[in-house]
């Protein structure tokens, strides 16, 4: 990934962004080998995320994922100065239902796991990249910030490059 990483900048990247959540670990020793800023896809959602209370909502599909959500929410939080209280809802049948009933079905089963934790938490991060298209549904019956992975580095790196 270094090698992807410094080809990206050899080639006049203005910045860089890492969209796998894989290669978050990456971005911590990479920085300092480019000159140009290089984010994850883990740090922009996570600083947001803390920025909106201590109560954080993670919806994942996949138990790794939500491994590494927590790790570095709580990070996030750490940077922040605060602790954070991660709410987890691993719902492993979100990917079979965006298969079956197409982004409705999507849409659909993401809205019942927010609406179910959006006492409890103060945001709610989907931490999926496949999750980002059910966004905007989500912002308009969400009664709780509702954010996204990609979303959240577009606007980084809209502000980097700014």
């Amino acid at each position: 990934m270094s090698n992807v990483i410094g080809y990206c900048q050899d080639n006049k990247a203005d910045a860089i962004g890492l969209a796998c959540s894989v290669y978050a670990p990456v971005v911590d020793s990479a920085k300092y080998l480019v000159d140009v800023p290089l984010i994850s896809s883990y740090g922009p959602v996570m600083t947001e995320a803390v920025s909106t209370g201590s109560r954080i909502g993670l919806i994942a599909s996949v138990a790794a994922t939500m491994t590494d959500s927590e790790y570095y929410l709580n990070l996030a939080g750490q940077e922040a100065g605060m602790v954070v209280k991660p709410v987890i809802r691993l719902a492993e049948d979100l990917i079979p239902v965006m298969r079956a009933e197409g982004q409705s079905g999507l849409e659909r089963r993401l809205e019942q796991e927010i609406l179910a934790m959006s006492k409890d938490v103060d945001a709610v991060v989907l931490t999926q990249f496949s999750f980002a298209t059910a966004l905007n549904h989500l912002e308009m019956v969400s009664p709780i910030p509702v954010l996204s992975a990609p979303h959240s580095s577009a606007r980084a790196l809209k502000n980097i490059l700014s």
